[in-house]
């Protein structure tokens, strides 16, 4: 089970941000079609801390009042989510970004 999660390989997170903000992947939704690299910082810190206030999300990424931006597209493309709409945010990992995190338990060519 360690091998297909491969839990020591979270680097992938920033990865997808990478490739998103170089377009090399297709955004999930029209309305965004790129990704500041510094939203990998917000996911990384999110994934550390379990739970975090959305004004400490904005701040991970370190782009002072652009860091709601980036915390508005994160929680809309389903990367964070909240059980409240002003509470606090946590990771989340939507079927899109699967086959990035997980190759070997959601291989690209199996997702529609």
């Amino acid at each position: 089970m360690h091998q297909l999660l491969a839990l020591d390989t979270f680097h992938r997170i920033t990865g997808y941000v990478r490739m998103r903000a170089e377009k090399i992947i297709q955004a999930p939704t029209a309305k965004h079609t790129g990704m500041k690299v510094e939203a990998g910082k917000v996911l990384q810190e999110a994934l550390l801390r379990g739970e975090m206030t959305r004004g400490d999300a904005a701040s991970a990424s370190g782009l002072g009042r652009s860091g709601r931006d980036v915390l508005a597209q994160l929680l809309e493309e389903g990367l964070l989510v909240s059980s409240m709409p002003k509470g606090p945010v946590r990771i989340n990992f939507p079927t899109h970004i699967s086959p990035y995190l997980f190759p070997d338990l959601y291989p690209a060519h199996m997702l529609p």
